[in-house]
């Protein structure tokens, strides 16, 4: 009986350690800004400036085009900038387009964008800066090529 209490001892100190690492882990993941975060940001900005009457969204595969990170002088600063697809769905503006009605509308508006994204070392779960642009995608070949997940995706995920 003694020699179970010993080992349940001894099991209990890595196991509390393990858990610990767990939190901070998962904590510090969660907090910083992400290339999803800057691909979150800059749909929202796009919905609220811009002139379409329809919500816009990201597809569910294969969004994000592009990504990259630099970090200037000091390292006090990361700037991420990615290059995205974004689709029009079949709700107003005014609407959530992650509600699950909110679908993408058949062949409607694409655009292809690229936002760029400050973030201060100092806070790195939010942007200290946004911007973004977007251009119309008429071409039926571009259209169709920036439908499918970039050739990348299938070695890195593009979720």
């Amino acid at each position: 009986m003694r020699s179970e209490k010993r080992k349940m001892k001894t099991s209990v100190g890595p196991l509390l350690l393990i858990s610990l690492v767990s939190i901070v882990s998962v904590t510090l993941a969660r907090s910083v800004f992400t290339f999803k975060d800057v691909l979150a940001a800059a749909t929202t900005d796009f919905n609220q400036k811009s002139q379409e009457t329809k919500a816009f969204g990201p597809p569910k595969q294969g969004a994000l085009r592009s990504m990259s990170v630099f970090e200037p002088g000091d390292g006090s600063v990361m700037i991420k900038s990615i290059t995205f697809t974004l689709k029009e769905t079949v709700c107003p503006k005014s609407e959530d387009y992650l509600k699950e009605e909110c679908i993408f509308k058949e062949n409607g508006s694409m655009k292809k964008c690229s936002s760029t994204a400050t973030v201060l070392k100092s806070q790195p779960g939010e942007a200290a800066s946004l911007t973004m642009s977007c251009q119309e995608v008429t071409d039926p070949e571009e259209r169709k090529k920036l439908s499918e997940p970039p050739g990348w995706a299938k070695y890195f995920g593009n979720r």
